[in-house]
């Protein structure tokens, strides 16, 4: 039976983003060991090694002698983790030059990061003094606190570099439309079908957020949406803010628009913790440019659902400009093939060498991306039960990604298939810890 779960109110109020946060907090590791939540292409060896080897060069450039910091937020199972921090000591053996850094383990669900802090990798890290984890949130630097309940003040550790896969898409946004030289926002109602239509709204909204960690909450709520006449006062708290949307939008009669005043609040916050030749490195999934904007078409702002957690396209657009507007230089990739739109933002003060770097990583080569369009591809091979097609394509992906315990894996299943097992055996192996 249908029953109303909640009037109409501002599309970041609504009740969809409690049920989010409630996952992330509660799922700990099952979310990306069921592969509800995706995270290979962020997780693997090829991207962990891209980010390792433009941290290496910051401090080869600089000769630091310190220690430097490395804060990681959304760190979640730690597989990234465990890849930059062999990369990066695999670069200080290979360059004979060797350099000291202190890795924060950062994530906004402390179930998560107790499950992270049983995990062998890192602990082995966490015992030489190199990592430490840390509950976190995007929008709250000033409330960092270790496992022991401890305030870390982020201020006086100034990271050389800050490193976020998958966590814009995450953070929390409404949805407006430009219309008439107005600016509407996005409403949304929800309802759910019940066993009663007389169970009362917050017992009904309390069952249901008990139930976050169980399979297909989100999808079962039933929304009606409609655009009202926006209070933007809420969002553009600072002028700065208001002068990016405006330059977003000004060419476009007509726009719908995902705008992320979470990621703003975000980088206004974090963005000045940076060491002067700090980077800030964000990885999404999202739209290279603002083409998508343009009309009143609602599937280009619509979240993906992962487990039961929201995943909204990121407007890497807007968020460069923010930067931009906010005193810092920024360079980000614009191959609209690519699954992942990365970009690296940085102070006036720091080296352009970091532009060089990021080129030469994620721009004029990016071997992740390519790899994962192998990778990808493979697994439609699979579905079609052409073991050998998809073997084959893992194999090229295999050139890019060396070091990929999971892509071993997968080589050794399909080889199994195909009665290959020596083949099989050797894969496995390869792939064990």
């Amino acid at each position: 039976m249908k029953v109303p779960l909640q009037d109409f109110v501002p599309y970041p109020q609504s009740f969809k983003w409690q049920i989010h946060h409630q996952y992330y907090q509660s799922r700990g590791s099952q979310a990306w060991l069921n592969q509800e939540v995706p995270c290979h292409i962020t997780s693997n060896y090829r991207a962990a090694w891209q980010h390792a080897k433009i941290v290496y060069e910051i401090l080869h450039e600089k000769h630091f002698s310190t220690t430097a910091t490395v804060l990681e937020i959304g760190a979640g199972l730690g597989e990234f983790a465990i890849h930059f921090l062999n990369s990066f000591f695999e670069l200080c053996k290979t360059q004979q030059i060797s350099f000291s850094i202190r890795y924060l383990f950062a994530d906004f669900s402390r179930h998560t990061l107790q499950e992270a802090s049983q995990n062998s990798f890192l602990k082995k890290f966490q015992d030489h003094g190199i990592l430490d984890f840390y509950v976190l949130d995007a929008l709250s630097p000033e409330t960092v606190q270790d496992l022991n309940g401890n305030f870390f003040d982020l201020k006086e550790s100034s990271p050389i570099a800050i490193i976020e896969n998958y966590l814009h898409c995450t953070l929390p946004l409404t949805i407006l439309k430009k219309k008439n030289q107005v600016f509407l926002e996005k409403y949304l109602s929800l309802s759910y079908e019940a066993d009663s239509e007389h169970t009362p709204r917050e017992e009904l909204r309390t069952l249901l957020l008990q139930k976050a960690t169980q399979a297909g909450i989100l999808p079962s709520l039933q929304e009606e949406f409609d655009y009202r006449p926006a209070n933007l006062s809420d969002y553009l708290k600072h002028p700065l803010i208001q002068k990016t949307l405006e330059e977003m939008t000004e060419s476009l009669e007509t726009a719908t628009i995902i705008f992320p005043f979470g990621s703003i609040q975000h980088l206004q916050r974090f963005l000045p913790l940076l060491h002067p030749e700090g980077a800030l490195i964000l990885s999404d999934k999202g739209y290279p440019d603002a083409s998508w904007m343009k009309g009143e078409e609602e599937v280009y702002v619509q979240p993906s659902i992962h487990g039961n957690s929201l995943a909204h396209p990121v407007h890497f657009p807007l968020l460069e400009s923010c930067a931009k507007n906010m005193g810092y230089r920024t360079l980000r990739t614009t191959n609209r093939k690519y699954y992942l739109q990365s970009m690296i933002i940085f102070p006036l003060s720091a080296s352009l060498a970091r532009e060089a770097n990021f080129r030469e990583q994620f721009m004029n080569q990016n071997l992740n991306q390519e790899a994962e369009l192998f990778w990808l591809k493979a697994f439609e091979e699979k579905q079609k039960k052409d073991g050998r097609e998809a073997k084959a394509l893992l194999l090229e992906c295999l050139k890019y990604r060396a070091q990929d315990c999971c892509l071993f894996y997968e080589l050794g299943q399909l080889c199994l298939g195909l009665n290959e097992y020596i083949d099989a055996l050797s894969y496995f192996q390869q792939g064990a810890p």
